[in-house]
């Protein structure tokens, strides 16, 4: 790692407790997976009415529910990982600090456009529908995702020319910092978040000021378009909080030392998760023909569900099966809000216990820690995939059949081999214990 003595102290000194890093790591699990559940019913509900498709405000929207969910799942992923693998190779952890990046920097873009449009609807009704078309909402995203690229992507480019080759082999504890460690991306990192904090914030002040005149004379969609803009700005004040983390993670060290884990907590959940949550409730919640729609499907969601409502490929009676005993909405996160913590929970612990068995060469050599850790890694697969299924059967609901047969088989696999391993771990007790001059011969690592 190319990072100071000190910086490695500050990171190695303030580890949590495990109860305290499972409580974390579950409170973060279980936040990120509640709002990336609203989010996908949102994307299932704007997929199935062709009435969005039409409307740039719409299409801006779920551009911007898309990549809140693409960042809340990496950062939640790299918040696990920082407590169970703790190092990441430099390749990964570059792959995913940039794709975190894009998003994170796309979001105070989007919502910028955002009130732009919300401006030209209310300060110039009569030209919208000729400047706000869908064609050039699709060139302002693309335009968003060149302009997140090319603030980040020459971090990228730095590293590779100034790090040697065998930086990218190493393993490091995955922060911006740590993957991209040259000095001068910190500094081109500043310049950049000044330059991105003015162009936002003159922009959410411009529209908010120019609705906020039209409304003394305008319509009650003018007053609800200043209170969006409001909203925006609130959300695009926590996500711009991110440009200042840096020199704040530095007070808080000087201020709060004994603090620092639990303050760099508070800062994740302030900065990166509470900004995600807030997108569903501006359109989600508070758009009058979003949430007709949205209320229709997760209606249709429920139980007593007829067949029209879901367009399955099913005989009549197969669809009454399925759909008759389909959860409310309320029971349904809390099902999965317990699968996951469990699941989370579970995964955790076994990671440290893999982690155990990498780092001590003893037990490579024992056979009955090889077949234990055999049958760790083969639960925490079986438990991942089925996991997976089950929050799928609440959000996606359907899927391909091809990836069906692939999750399938692969938990068929596994779920077939814990048994068996368990026979065979019985077996080695039985040798070890009642003929225990042949246990050394009768097992060994290549035949265990």
């Amino acid at each position: 790692m190319n990072m100071s003595a000190a910086n490695v102290t500050v990171v190695l000194q303030y580890r949590d407790s495990f109860t305290k890093a499972v409580t974390k790591n579950v409170i973060v699990v279980v936040i990120g997976i509640s709002i990336n559940f609203i989010n996908a019913n949102l994307i299932h509900t704007f997929r199935k009415h062709q009435i969005f498709y039409m409307n740039p405000r719409y299409v801006l929207f779920i551009h911007l529910v898309v990549n809140d969910m693409i960042q809340m799942t990496l950062t939640v992923i790299l918040f696990v990982v920082s407590y169970t693998l703790y190092k990441l190779n430099v390749s990964v952890c570059c792959i995913f600090i940039l794709i975190a990046l894009f998003t994170t920097e796309n979001t105070p873009l989007n919502l910028a456009c955002m009130a732009v449009e919300c401006y030209i609807a209310i300060c110039l009704p009569l030209r919208h529908m000729q400047i706000c078309t869908v064609k050039r909402t699709l060139m302002l995203i693309g335009l968003i995702w060149m302009t997140s690229m090319f603030s980040v992507l020459p971090d990228l480019f730095i590293t590779l020319a100034t790090e040697p080759l065998d930086f990218f082999n190493s393993r490091v504890f995955c922060l911006r910092q740590t993957a991209f460690p040259h000095p001068l991306i910190v500094q081109k990192r500043d310049i950049t978040y000044a330059v991105f904090l003015v162009i936002v914030w003159l922009t959410i002040f411009y529209t908010y000021f120019k609705i906020l005149f039209t409304v003394k004379t305008a319509s009650k969609d003018a007053k609800k378009a200043r209170k969006t803009i409001m909203l925006h700005g609130f959300q695009l004040l926590l996500c711009m909080s991110s440009y200042a983390t840096p020199q704040l993670k530095e007070a808080l060290l000087r201020w709060f030392p004994k603090n620092y884990a639990d303050s760099l907590f508070a800062i994740y959940i302030t900065v990166q998760i509470l900004p995600r949550s807030i997108s569903p409730i501006i359109y989600g919640i508070r758009d009058n023909t979003f949430r007709k729609y949205l209320k229709k499907y997760l209606l249709c969601r429920s139980a007593n569900v007829n067949f029209s409502c879901q367009e399955m490929n099913m005989s009549a009676a197969n669809v009454t099966v399925v759909l008759q005993y389909r959860d409310s909405f309320t029971k349904a996160v809390t099902k999965n809000v317990i699968v996951v913590v469990l699941g989370i929970s579970i995964n955790y612990i076994n990671a440290n216990l893999i982690h155990t068995f990498r780092k001590h060469q003893i037990f490579y050599m024992n056979p009955r820690y090889v077949l234990f850790i055999h049958l760790v890694v083969n639960d925490m697969i079986q438990m991942t995939l089925t996991v997976i299924l089950f929050v799928i059967s609440y959000t996606l609901y359907k899927l391909n059949v091809s990836v069906c047969c692939i999750f399938i088989l692969i938990a068929l696999f596994t779920t077939e081999n814990t048994p068996l391993n368990l026979a065979c771990m019985a077996v080695e007790c039985y040798i070890a214990i009642c003929l225990p001059l042949r246990h050394m011969q009768i097992c060994t690592v290549s035949k265990p």
